[in-house]
């Protein structure tokens, strides 16, 4: 990964791209230092991602175009490497990429530090044994364009405490999903559940009519991170369908289902009503999500010395396909050589078959 990055990186250098073309050698050198930065992250190592979100950021304003840039093409990097990448971990290395780029950008045009608010408000918590809690999750934006038009003064953020192949024991009130807003002054507020993404939605919501296929999306944005499990692949949702009533009063209706590859099904649908200046008065959801294979011990299997367990595991991972890279990479940062060719197979048994 680190040589494609590399030869990405001097691509650009030399010849510029669609979304920014480098220019002077100040941004040429801009760039390079950026690319550094990210080099040093590790697959699977958060305090990696950590200090290359605060190297990024000790850099300061002057490279936030530079920044912008590189994260423009690390989203099409990305897009295409979730498509039909060949070598474990490239979508994996990528999006902790483009998360600690995106997490310089909000420290330096925002003013305040994300990650450290939320680790101060973890610090609260105590574990069932009633000591601090330390455990860390997996923390991003969620950076979907309807979501920022609609609440442009505040932040979405997803923690996310993996569930499998083992579920974490968490405090009240973290759950295995967990939705975060962020004001500009600091404040962090929890959204539980969808009871409560939907109080925050009649109450914050502006009252727009052109508004309302974005708000309707940015909801669908919004409630399936609180049905994601982290192996539910979605796809994007559906065109808003808008239905005028007698009264003046306006439904919209709209869903985002789920890829059924690794056995999952479903989807999630919703319909709000709003007032004829737009201001929504109601919404209904609809869930019908089954989750699919999951991860429990599959990759430790892969060299088990009986050929059905053996068979079993392969043909359980091969269901999960690419959904299941992150927890391929996780263990095979665990395993053993063997393991590791054997894990680095069973991958490209997936590309190859397009699962």
């Amino acid at each position: 990964m680190t040589r494609i990055w590399s030869v990405l990186a001097l691509a650009l250098v030399m010849t510029g791209s669609a979304s920014a073309v480098v220019t002077t050698k100040a941004t040429a050198e801009q760039q390079v230092t950026v690319t550094r930065n990210l080099e040093a992250i590790k697959p699977g190592d958060q305090a990696t991602q950590d200090k290359a979100e605060d190297d990024l950021a000790a850099l300061g304003t002057d490279y936030l175009p530079v920044l912008r840039h590189v994260l423009a093409e690390q989203q099409t990097a990305l897009t295409k490497a979730e498509a039909s990448d060949e070598t474990l971990g490239d979508a994996y290395t990528i999006r902790s990429h483009t998360q600690a780029l995106d997490s310089a950008i909000i420290r330096l045009t925002w003013k305040i530090n994300p990650r450290v608010i939320m680790n101060d408000y973890l610090a609260t918590l105590k574990d069932f044994n009633g000591q601090p809690f330390t455990m860390s999750g997996q923390t991003y934006r969620v950076t979907a364009p309807s979501v920022a038009q609609v609440f442009p003064k505040v932040l979405f953020y997803v923690m996310r405490f993996r569930m499998y192949p083992v579920a974490r024991i968490l405090p009240e009130p973290l759950k295995a999903n967990n939705l975060f807003i962020l004001s500009a002054d600091g404040k962090l507020t929890q959204v539980a559940d969808v009871e409560s993404l939907q109080k925050h939605f009649l109450a914050v919501t502006p009252a727009n009519k052109t508004l309302i296929p974005a708000i309707v999306t940015a909801w669908l944005c919004l409630s399936q991170e609180l049905a994601q499990d982290g192996m539910f692949r979605f796809i994007a949702p559906t065109k808003v369908v808008q239905t005028p009533h007698a009264d003046g009063a306006i439904s919209a209706s709209a869903e985002v289902a789920v890829d059924t590859r690794g056995g999952n099904q479903g989807k999630i649908s919703v319909t709000m009503t709003f007032t004829a200046k737009g201001k929504v008065t109601d919404i209904q959801e609809a869930r019908t999500l089954k989750a699919g294979m999951r991860p429990i011990c599959q990759a430790t299997k892969l060299l088990d010395p009986d050929p059905i367990v053996r068979r079993m595991a392969e043909q359980d991972l091969l269901l999960m396909g690419r959904a299941a890279e992150s927890y391929l990479v996780e263990r095979r940062a665990l395993a053993t050589p063997a393991l590791q060719a054997a894990i680095d197979k069973i991958w490209a048994q997936i590309v190859a078959d397009g699962r």
